[in-house]
């Protein structure tokens, strides 16, 4: 008896799981699902971008009526007396702006070079006051609800002809990580 009862256990369970192999197989699917987003502004973005309250964020730093982040370094500032960098020279701006981690994960954050005149001009940004470890070759380890001081050097070389200069960055944020890690 007690054989038969096993026989008929496992036949049961091996057309069972026959049942759910042969099932669910199939080469494609279309479904239409319902998808929501709400554009935020920059400063509340899952990446969020603000200018600093500090010296050189208040004079160098700005939003724009589209609510995004915009510098200029062009003495248009309310500290600022100059009318912007000088020729053959470099200048580093500390604690220009702020870049937060407001999404669910650590994220690794870099800032494109700006290269301008076969690079005569070259602007980078960095963590705080540490112009050594530019964020085109680093990346910037943000937890969840962590946030970094980010600031800008200037290099203008001795062969820059130019009266302005106008141009935009890429800020990137990956899960993943890619170059030599800065953490906060």
């Amino acid at each position: 008896m007690k054989r038969r009862q096993a026989l008929a256990g496992l036949g049961t369970l091996m057309g069972g799981g026959a049942a759910t192999i042969g099932t669910g197989a199939f080469t494609s699917v279309t479904a239409d699902r319902t998808v929501a987003v709400q554009v935020a502004d920059e400063n509340n973005a899952y990446l969020g971008l603000k200018p600093l309250n500090s010296d050189n964020g208040d004079s160098f730093a700005s939003q724009t009526s589209a609510n995004e982040l915009f510098l200029d370094f062009n003495g248009a500032g309310p500290n600022v007396s100059g009318s912007g960098p000088g020729v053959r020279s470099d200048y580093e701006f500390d604690n220009v702006f702020e870049v937060s981690n407001q999404g669910t994960q650590t994220y690794f954050v870099s800032i494109d070079k700006i290269d301008q005149q076969s690079g005569d001009v070259a602007i980078t940004f960095y963590e705080g006051s540490t112009p050594s470890q530019p964020l085109h070759t680093n990346d910037l380890e943000l937890s969840t609800g962590s946030s970094a001081n980010i600031g800008v050097a200037i290099d203008l070389s001795a062969s820059a002809q130019f009266k302005d200069v106008s141009s935009t960055t890429t800020i990137s944020a990956d899960a993943s990580g890619g170059g030599s890690i800065i953490t906060t």
